[in-house]
């Protein structure tokens, strides 16, 4: 009787636990067409700045459409060989900036506190700060320098098409025949 119990008991558990995952929100889920890849993306982007963010974004844009911009092979191994020296060095410099944050509450700790070492340490932070951020904005400068003017005149194109699709869209939700408005009339 009581391994009958423990039976039922683990069969309610596994019937339970899709729902743990139903639950979840969309933007905390990864798409099934995402992969490993995707989601170890987005894991990594979730710290990132927003200049960062802008960077990997404008990369990722190019290698998407890197077919209808006539990007070389050259050029993407360029482009690749700047998104992982940029991703070495963000990792780098977030480190040392987490070790100066830890540095500067261990100085808040001491019963006397060394204010102009706690003012150097506090320095020393935002000067990496501001060091990883120049790093980012030298690296979106150094993306565009791969490019041909062709390349970028076309890839701005191919952004304003996109934009202009997804206004068009959004407006037809509203009106009550975008997409999202269809499925719902043919439910």
């Amino acid at each position: 009787m009581k391994n009958i119990t423990k039976i039922v008991i683990a069969v309610f558990c596994l019937c339970l636990m899709p729902l743990r995952y139903a639950s979840a929100d969309e933007k905390d889920m990864c798409s099934r067409t995402m992969g490993m890849a995707g989601m170890h993306e987005k894991m990594i982007m979730k710290d990132k700045t927003e200049l960062e963010k802008k960077f990997f974004q404008k990369a990722g844009f190019i290698y998407q459409y890197s077919e209808e911009l006539q990007i070389t092979e050259t050029q993407l191994d360029k482009i690749e060989e700047l998104k992982s020296r940029l991703k070495k060095n963000a990792i780098m410099k977030d480190a040392e900036i987490k070790v100066l944050g830890l540095d500067i509450m261990d100085e808040l700790k001491k019963e006397e506190v060394d204010m102009n070492a706690v003012d150097k340490l506090i320095d020393k932070k935002y000067e990496l700060k501001k060091q990883k951020t120049k790093d980012v904005l030298g690296a979106y400068f150094e993306l565009r320098q791969i490019l041909t003017k062709e390349q970028i005149e076309k890839a701005k194109d191919i952004q304003k098409k996109y934009w202009s699709e997804k206004k068009e869209m959004m407006a037809g939700e509203k009106e009550g025949t975008g997409k999202k408005a269809m499925k719902k009339k043919t439910r």
